[in-house]
């Protein structure tokens, strides 16, 4: 019986090297040599979060390691399709209700579903078929999860033992404005009193602190929301941070668990617009699981690139990403929103790198 592999996404990310490079050229195998049982195979996703009825691609990866050089991950497309040892027979939507639009070689279209399946996502296979005798069959899978929440993340760091799992944050409302009345069989009757004295001055307390932060432009409620955007004149950036949250599926299957996270974002100025990772240190993104002291984050520019290379030094290996704010509305009630995608790195206690994948959308209530 031929024996079948299967392979989820595999990265290489947690390597303590240098960032993963993407190639989307073609793959020349007479380059690195025609031996590739050592090189990994993937589905990726272009989007790993994707809304009801959107179009998103798929590709077989090939990721090669020459000599002590960083990874680089090519589309499965060789120059001489000689060389190649599998042959792509096939993309499957196992689940979640998708349909593949069309394929090209080693990439596949695919549109989600128009009502949201039970679990929330979708999952895809393809079939690698070998060429050669030396080669099995290959079957690569991956999820592509399907979101509902203003605030959905799809985070895959394997150092961290986190794989492909799916975050999301429900928007509280900040400051609690509602104080309780006091029950009418309160025991003690002068303690009633007290206890409503002191309720309708907290209210009072309350009412005249947000009076005082809207003199200053500055929303109260939003200030003490788990999701806000502030915008610092001085820096002329807007910082959004997000926390939360729970934890709602890892590989495609379904969780519902509270998971302590924060993600932060930053952009320069107010406004709608599309912003490169690595050209301006003010544009980042990070996430931290303050439970388990870690972080994660890519930032960068030139400026500091040539100062490093002045001295001799390293920087940030991460790949970056992007980040786009897609609406921005302004006012008592004002929020803003958007999306991003990022590679993002940190460190052990031993000085060892490793990388996180992370990718969602985004909103967040303006504080001013």
């Amino acid at each position: 019986m031929k024996k079948i592999f299967f392979a989820l996404a595999i990265v290489l990310h947690f390597m303590p090297a240098a960032a993963q490079h993407v190639n989307t050229g073609k793959f020349d195998a007479h380059e690195y040599g025609k031996e590739l049982v050592a090189t990994n195979l993937s589905l990726v996703a272009d989007k790993n979060l994707c809304g009801l009825g959107e179009i998103t691609n798929v590709h077989v990866r090939i990721t090669v390691v020459p000599g002590e050089s960083a990874p680089e991950s090519y589309n499965y497309e060789f120059m001489d399709p000689a060389d190649a040892p599998w042959k792509v027979s096939g993309f499957t939507i196992i689940s979640g209700g998708a349909t593949v639009a069309y394929t090209d070689g080693s990439t596949a279209q695919l549109k989600m579903p128009a009502t949201m399946p039970a679990d929330k996502a979708v999952l895809v296979q393809v079939v690698l078929k070998p060429v050669t005798k030396p080669y099995q069959e290959i079957i690569l899978l991956t999820t592509i999860y399907l979101d509902d929440n203003d605030n959905a993340f799809y985070v895959n760091c394997p150092y961290l033992n986190i794989n492909n799992e799916k975050w999301t944050i429900d928007i509280s409302d900040g400051i609690n404005m509602s104080v309780p009345d006091v029950p009418a069989n309160y025991q003690n009757a002068t303690a009633a009193v007290d206890a409503k004295q002191k309720a309708a001055l907290e209210r009072l307390r309350v009412e005249q602190a947000k009076k005082n932060a809207g003199k200053m432009n500055v929303s109260l409620d939003a200030a003490t929301s788990n999701c806000k955007a502030i915008y610092s004149a001085e820096e002329k950036t807007t910082a959004i941070i997000l926390t939360g949250g729970k934890l709602k599926a890892v590989n495609g299957r379904l969780k519902d668990e509270s998971n302590n996270f924060m993600i932060t974002i930053s952009v320069p100025g107010r406004g709608m617009d599309r912003y490169t990772i690595k050209t301006k240190k003010n544009i980042t993104v990070a996430f931290s699981l303050p439970l388990q002291g870690v972080a994660c984050g890519c930032a960068d520019d030139r400026e500091w690139q040539l100062e490093r290379e002045k001295n001799g030094e390293k920087g940030p290996t991460c790949n970056g990403g992007f980040i786009e704010i897609d609406q921005l509305i302004l006012g008592k009630d004002g929020y803003i929103k958007g999306h991003f995608r990022a590679n993002l790195e940190s460190a052990t206690t031993d000085g060892k790198v490793y990388y996180a994948d992370v990718e969602g959308k985004f909103k967040a209530r303006l504080v001013n």
